[in-house]
């Protein structure tokens, strides 16, 4: 589930980057990419730690 649903959002915003890249620069389009990826880092280190058992 989880790569399909990757799939599916990168085949959706392919569209909206090249619109980006095409409409202001390559380099406007891969900083807003930069800054999704760092977004989401940012994001996913709020999440707890799963609890480990031994």
């Amino acid at each position: 589930m989880t790569l399909g649903l990757a799939v599916s959002v990168g085949s959706i915003a392919s569209p909206a980057v090249g619109a980006l890249a095409d409409g202001t620069s390559l380099q406007v389009a891969l900083a807003a990419l930069m800054g999704l990826a760092v977004l989401s880092w940012l994001i996913a280190s709020t999440l707890p730690e799963p609890n480990t058992r031994t």
